[in-house]
Parts: C-alpha cells; structure tokens; sequence
C-alpha cells in the first residue's frame, strides 16, 4: 500500500511546483518577446511558434496547479474542522471523567461529613455530661468549655491548625477549612503550630478540672490575665446565670428569652475568639 502524504504536505509541495511554473512561464514570456523584437531588427516574420507552444503548456500546467492546490486547501480546512472537533472531543471526555472523579470524591466527603456531625454531637454529649457530672461554677464551665460552643470554638480552631498554610488565604490551593478560626490572630496567624491540638486541649482541661474537683475549691477558675478576657468572660458567666433563670420559665416568651441569650452568648465567643487572644486557664496557659 503507498503512503499517503498528509495534506498540508502535498499543500506545501504543489505550491511550491507553482512559484516554479510561474517563475518560467514568465521567463518564456520575456523569452518570446525578445525573439519578437530580434525578427523585427532582421526584418524576418515573426517565428515564436515554439515559445507560445511552451507558454501553452506551461500556462495549462498552472491552471492545473491551481485547481490543485484549491482542492487541497478545500480539503486541509475540513480536516482542521475534524480535528478540532476531535480534540473538542477528547477535552469533553476528560472533563466529564473529571467531573465523575470530582462526584465521587464529594460522595466520599459526605460520609466523612456526616462522620463528624456524629462525632461533633457526641462531644457536645460528653460535654454537657461533665456539666451535669459535678456543681461546676459559671467561671469554671467557662474556662473547661463545657458547652456546645466550647466544642464549636475547639473544632474551628482545629480547622485552622490543620488547614491555613503559612497564613496564605489567596489562591485556588491556599484555602482553609471552612469556619476555621485562629485563637490568637494577632499573634498565631502564621504560626498555626502553636495552636494546641483537639487532643491536647481536652488533656490540658481534664487535667485542670482535676486540680479543681481534688483541692475541693469551688471558687472560679483562674483565667489568663487579660482585662479584656476578664470583661469578656465575666459578660459570658453573666449570661449562663440569665440563661439558668430563663430556663425555669417555660412561657413561649421565655423560650424567647432564652433564645436571645443563647444567640449573645454565640456573638460573643465568635467576637472574643476571632479578635482576642484565647481564654484559657492559667495552668493551660503556661503549656501552650
């Protein structure tokens, strides 16, 4: 079987076959007209028979060229259609491949999602068992986060550890997880190391709460010496107290009541946890 060229090959060669035909069919053409003018000098009859024979044949081999070399341009569009309709192709069944990998990788992150759900309601469960396991005082359910927003600060906090790269949020490979929280902005937001662990911060508490419960102390907890902390925190016992009253009104307006202060309570962990340092006991202050 003979190999076929491709056709901007055959393209390419056929006009150059034409440059070179043009090329002597015009020297023929100066060729005649210098015979013509060579006759007249003699005083002899015109004889360029001959060239004009030569200028005929050339003139039909351009003509033949050109319908070429149309038919070829005719045929490389068509073949630029295909294959771009061909890559167009490809691209798409990349892209849909992709986007099936990208349906299953967000199957997989809704087990993983709902896995934490359960884990994250569990640990409020534990929580809200140590609350109840011991007549801890406001200060001190502060300070050991022994409420659901406890478990939400801890979580948003583990988010950043594990997440924020080298303090970049820019970028489609520089996002963190979302609600990620630094405890300390001013101070940690590049240096997500020095955030303790989930692991590390239930240690440190159990460890302070021990302290607490064998000394038999029940006065507040110590917390790091801040006076915007202790402002914050002493706003935050103040509204557990509130809470505590409301809850003993079971009134459609207290249930409302009790929704309000549950939203203040929210609105001021988020505030004191996103634009001051961590509250934190002393003795959990010092490890960090």
């Amino acid at each position: 079987m003979a190999f076929k060229k491709k056709t901007a090959t055959l393209l390419a060669e056929h006009r150059q076959r034409l440059a070179d035909k043009l090329t002597e069919r015009d020297r023929r053409v100066e060729a005649r007209t210098a015979k013509l003018l060579a006759d007249a000098d003699a005083g002899r009859a015109p004889d360029v028979a001959q060239i004009e024979a030569d200028i005929a044949v050339l003139e039909v081999d351009v003509g033949h060229l050109r319908e070429t070399i149309a038919a070829l341009e005719k045929r490389a569009a068509e073949e630029k259609v295909a294959d771009q309709v061909k890559q167009r192709a490809g691209l798409v069944a990349r892209e849909e491949a992709g986007f099936q990998e990208h349906i299953e990788h967000m199957a997989e992150g809704e087990k993983l999602i709902e896995g934490l759900h359960k884990w994250y309601r569990d640990d409020i469960k534990i929580r809200n068992n140590l609350l109840a396991g011991y007549p801890w005082d406001n200060s001190q359910k502060v300070a050991l986060a022994l409420y659901g927003l406890g478990a939400k600060e801890d979580v948003a906090h583990q988010f950043y550890k594990t997440s924020f790269q080298g303090g970049m949020e820019s970028g489609p490979n520089f996002v963190s997880l979302p609600g990620s929280i630094c405890p300390r902005p001013l101070e940690w937001r590049n240096l997500p190391d020095k955030i303790s662990s989930l692991t590390a911060r239930a240690r440190e508490r159990a460890a302070y709460a021990s302290k607490i419960m064998r000394s038999g102390k029940a006065g507040p907890a110590r917390l790091a010496a801040s006076p915007e902390l202790s402002v914050a925190n002493d706003r935050k016992v103040a509204i557990l107290n509130q809470m505590a009253e409301a809850a003993k009104d079971v009134s459609p307006e207290g249930a409302r009541k009790y929704e309000a202060l549950v939203a203040q309570l929210t609105a001021l962990s988020f505030e004191q946890f996103t634009a001051a340092p961590e509250t934190r006991p002393a003795a959990m202050e010092k490890s960090a």
